[in-house]
């Protein structure tokens, strides 16, 4: 029984940080100034089945961030 209920906190603690490195990460990012902005995208993933619209944050030619939040880069296409 301690176990079951150890285990359960261990799994509540690691949603716990995810949760907040998550929004920090975030955070972070809408901080960040890109190379490149799409705005308002369509953004898909097949294997997630994620779709919805974002914002896409590139810098030296990789995508750093996908976000709601606003965000800005040296060069920005409302998509």
């Amino acid at each position: 029984m301690r176990t079951r209920t150890r285990d359960r906190w261990a799994g509540v603690l690691a949603a716990s940080l995810l949760i907040f490195a998550s929004a920090t990460w975030f955070n972070i990012a809408a901080a960040q100034s890109y190379d490149l902005v799409i705005q308002n995208g369509r953004v898909m993933d097949p294997e997630t089945s994620f779709d919805n619209v974002r914002n896409v944050g590139i810098k030296d030619g990789k995508i750093v961030t996908i976000t709601e939040e606003s965000i800005k880069g040296k060069e920005t296409i409302d998509a």
